[in-house]
Parts: C-alpha cells; sequence; structure tokens
C-alpha cells in the first residue's frame, strides 16, 4: 500500500513537471511570436528611383513616407496604391509627398504623368522620307528606334530629343508604317525632365557595360536601337547585343518618352 502511493506521488510530480514545461514552452513561443514583424514588398512600377526613401519591404502598420522629385512642367501628377488614387503633399523643395500605412499584403504604387502641353503636329509629304527639321539644327542628345517585320510587312517607330540653340529640347516622333509607306512626324517643345529620366534609367540599368557584356539574345521580329549622348560622343546599344532584361529597360525608355506626348 505504501509503495502505491508513493508511486502515486511520483506519478503526479512527473505531470507537475510536464506541466510546467509545457507551460514554459507556450509562453516562450507567444513571446517569440510577439517579436516577429510580418513585413510586406512595395511595387514601384519600376520607378522606385523615382522615390527618394523608397525601400523594398515595410513592417505591416508602419507609416511610409516616400518623396517624388522628378517633376516635369506643364504635367500633371496622380498616383495610385493598388488603384486607388492617393492625395499626396507638394512643396518646391521636395516635391510630392507620399504617404500611406503599409497594410497586410503586398502593394503596388504607380504614377501617371499627364502631358498638358500642345502639340505642333506636321504630317510629313510623301516624297519626304526624314522627318522636317526646325530653321536651325539641333543635336540628337537620345534617340530610341524599333523595326519591326519586313521592308513589305513591317513598320518603324523613332523618338529622337534634340537640343536646340535656344536651349529648347524637342522631342520629334517619326512613324512609318509598311507597306503603304504612310509616314507621321510630329514634334513636341518638351521639358528637361524628359532627357533626364532617360538618363537616370540608363544608369540605374547599367546600359553602359551593354556592348562590353555577353549578349543574351535578341528578340524575334524586331530590332531596338538606343543612342545616348555620353559627354561628347554618342553611345550605341541595340536588341541584338543585351543582357537578360534589356527588353524592359528598353521599353521603359520608350514608356518615359511617350508620356511627353499629350494625349488625344
Amino acid at each position: 500500500m505504501k509503495n502505491k502511493r508513493q508511486i502515486t506521488r511520483y506519478v503526479r510530480r512527473i505531470a507537475a513537471l510536464l506541466l510546467v514545461v509545457l507551460m514554459g514552452g507556450s509562453m516562450l513561443l507567444g513571446l517569440s511570436g510577439c517579436k516577429q514583424r510580418v513585413t510586406h514588398y512595395v511595387d514601384y512600377d519600376g520607378k522606385k528611383f523615382a522615390y527618394r526613401g523608397a525601400r523594398d519591404a515595410y513592417r505591416v502598420g508602419e507609416k511610409v513616407t516616400l518623396y517624388f522629385n522628378l517633376i516635369a512642367t506643364d504635367t500633371e501628377y496622380t498616383f495610385y496604391l493598388d488603384g486607388e488614387a492617393l492625395t499626396p503633399e507638394y512643396d518646391e523643395k521636395d516635391g510630392f509627398k507620399i504617404q500611406f500605412t503599409m497594410p497586410d499584403r503586398d502593394v503596388k504604387l504607380s504614377c501617371d504623368a499627364k502631358n498638358t502641353m500642345t502639340a505642333d503636329t506636321t504630317e510629313v509629304p510623301e516624297s519626304t522620307t526624314e522627318p522636317q527639321t526646325l530653321k536651325d539644327e539641333g543635336v540628337a542628345v537620345l534617340r530610341y528606334d524599333i523595326l519591326t517585320g519586313s521592308e513589305d510587312d513591317g513598320g518603324r517607330y523613332t523618338l529622337t530629343l534634340s537640343r536646340y540653340p535656344d536651349d529648347k529640347l524637342i522631342l520629334d516622333v517619326y512613324a512609318i508604317q509598311l507597306p503603304n509607306g504612310k509616314e507621321v512626324f510630329v514634334r513636341y517643345v518638351v521639358p528637361d525632365e524628359a532627357l533626364t529620366e532617360c538618363l537616370l534609367l540608363i544608369e540605374e540599368r547599367g546600359v553602359k557595360q551593354w556592348n562590353s557584356s555577353p549578349a543574351a539574345g535578341t528578340i524575334e521580329g524586331k530590332v531596338i536601337t538606343l543612342e545616348y549622348l555620353d559627354g561628347d560622343k554618342m553611345v550605341r546599344v541595340s536588341s541584338e547585343r543585351m543582357p537578360a532584361d534589356g527588353e524592359q529597360t528598353l521599353q521603359a525608355i520608350r514608356e518615359t518618352l511617350n508620356k511627353y506626348i499629350p494625349k488625344g
């Protein structure tokens, strides 16, 4: 009988000890859980470089503050977070101050830039194969050219930024559609930000190294050429020799120039 009581006490002690261990483990797990902070990512729509203070990820509930100061003249900007319009503050020093609280999910921050300038539009005569120029010849500082298809079925789309003696920056848009050969030429006076944004992309994405790096292939059915003034010489790169993400870089250059073309 005595042995039975001893065994019972022993079992109770073991049970109590297990209970303490389990409770201690639960408390540690709870404390560990409290220390963990969930983070999510921000997709800047390919323009992270334009947002001062931008980070890839933020904690849930963290107040995010960004500054967008790549601002062009005669341009209206609207910012969206997952498709919902934001209402940022603005001042001349910092530009747009964008704030939001990080939700419990990944988000996308995008910017819609609408150019409010008017265009001087001219259709090139059928006998002309090159865009018309201003009275005083400008100096090309950046040119994006895309050639698609063949001579019988294809086309060409060229965007050229040129600096003129009066310091105006001109964007020439030249397009030809084959096989009918219809040519269109449109000219815009644009702010210096058009060139600045393109040069930032060129710098950020290492375009200068394309010609000295191994090629990763070409784009089927088209050839894209990018030329830009670097110091006193024109540098040429193309889709015939570019890294794996080169097509996205070229597309970003085109989109940057296109946004300075008034819609409608």
